[in-house]
């Protein structure tokens, strides 16, 4: 059983009558579950399943091998993240069933945020690793900025509003691996992953390997989504509920246990993350919705490093001072 909508991306790339089609489809869906199914995206299947298997290689090394790649000192926002680290917000007892790696933007070391960034890094492991990853976070990258050309327009701004305010963001390639839990020793109501909302503006969710994917109606239900290897998922983070003053929510969502012992998934999300210095502020058209000036600005870095802290990625010195 789903409520998740199906757009096609061929409409918001047709004439005038599709994209409008497109964008009411878009609004309407967001507005009634924060989530959207978009098939015809365009993405090669052949990118998908080579970073998958490059993923699988990668945590199926020894444990040792793994821990090499961890940057805690970066807030996990490159390399390695081990099992149990991640909690949800507001549940720091319950650290998530899964583990994952994290690639972002590929930067010079003269860019004026490669010090706050860090530089990705190639498995030396498994050769073909750096050069999956490189390849799909563009894809990902690519079909997030059509897309948020179209929620642009939902906010009352041009299309090139959201796109330029990501321009040089660190959004986020992650690559998650949800053991088998045979053999797992963890708390009583541990799940792969506790409910929760996104940090970012928009996520973008590939096929996963295995089903436990759910989202809380606003109705106050949780229903299962349907895992189709043809369309990318899409929902909305906290930064964009920020920015609309509400009116478009995030999506509490979770990742529940199997009810096989001996079943493993991977899946894939794009968090796509403005550049940390951009402000966030409620667009002008939602300024007066759901009493708005309760929203504080404050600049997106900010934003995550406070979330960070929350969810138990990072315990240092905010790395975004902006």
């Amino acid at each position: 059983m789903t409520a998740i909508p199906s757009l096609s991306m061929s409409d918001l790339r047709g004439d005038s009558r599709s994209r409008q089609r497109f964008q009411t489809g878009l609004g309407e869906a967001l507005k009634g579950t924060g989530f959207v199914r978009f098939r015809n995206h365009g993405i090669p299947h052949d990118i998908i399943r080579s970073a998958y298997k490059a993923a699988a290689a990668f945590f199926a090394l020894p444990p040792e091998i793994k821990l090499l790649y961890e940057r805690p000192e970066v807030g996990r926002q490159r390399g390695y993240t081990p099992l149990g680290v991640e909690h949800a917000q507001g549940n720091p007892n319950l650290g998530d069933l899964k583990e994952f790696w994290h690639r972002g933007r590929t930067l010079s070391p003269q860019h004026k945020f490669f010090a706050k960034f860090g530089a990705n890094h190639a498995v030396k492991e498994v050769e073909v690793f750096d050069r999956c990853m490189e390849a799909l976070y563009r894809a990902l990258e690519n079909l997030a900025n059509e897309i948020l050309a179209a929620l642009s327009l939902l906010l009352g701004k041009p299309d090139w509003w959201l796109p330029r305010f990501m321009k040089g963001g660190d959004s986020l390639l992650r690559l998650i691996n949800y053991p088998p839990l045979e053999g797992l020793t963890f708390p009583p109501g541990s799940l792969r992953s506790a409910a929760h909302r996104d940090i970012d503006l928009i996520t973008l969710l590939l096929v996963s390997e295995g089903s436990g994917l759910e989202i809380f109606t606003r109705d106050g239900h949780w229903i299962a989504v349907d895992n189709d290897p043809d369309e990318v998922i899409l929902n909305l983070g906290d930064m964009f509920e920020f920015l609309s003053g509400g009116f478009y929510p995030s999506t509490i969502h979770r990742v529940v246990n199997p009810d096989g012992s001996t079943l493993g998934r991977m899946s894939c999300p794009f968090f796509d993350h403005p550049t940390p210095d951009k402000l966030l502020c409620v667009v002008d058209r939602f300024r007066l919705h759901d009493g708005a000036e309760h929203f504080v600005t404050q600049t997106a870095g900010h934003f995550l490093y406070e979330r960070l802290i929350e969810i138990g990625v990072f315990t240092g010195a905010n790395p975004y001072p902006f």
